[in-house]
C-alpha cells in the first residue's frame, strides 16, 4: 500500500474531512495533507532528484508535521499558471 496514493485518492472523495487531528490544536483536511504531500514530493523530485520508487528516510517528531512528509507521492508536475 503507497499512503501517497490513498491520501490523493481520499483527497478527491472526501477533501474538507479532517485527515490528521493534533488534540484539536491543529488539523488538516485530506485536500490539505494532499497538498501539502504533493509540493514536498516535487521539491524532492526537483532538488534532490527522488524518482518514483526511491526510498526517503524522514526524523521527525510525531504530530500534523509528519504526516505530510510521510506521504509524498510524486505525481506529475502541476501546469504553470495561466
Amino acid at each position: 500500500m503507497n499512503i501517497g496514493i490513498s491520501v490523493a485518492h481520499h483527497a478527491r472523495r472526501h477533501p474538507r474531512r479532517v485527515a490528521v487531528d493534533e488534540d484539536g490544536e491543529r488539523s488538516l483536511t485530506y485536500a490539505e495533507l494532499d497538498a501539502r504531500s504533493s509540493r514536498l514530493a516535487h521539491y524532492l523530485a526537483g532538488t534532490c532528484g527522488i524518482r518514483p520508487g526511491d526510498r526517503v528516510a524522514t526524523c521527525s517528531t510525531t504530530g500534523w508535521k509528519w504526516s505530510s512528509s510521510s506521504s509524498p507521492a510524486p505525481r506529475p508536475a502541476p501546469s504553470p499558471p495561466r
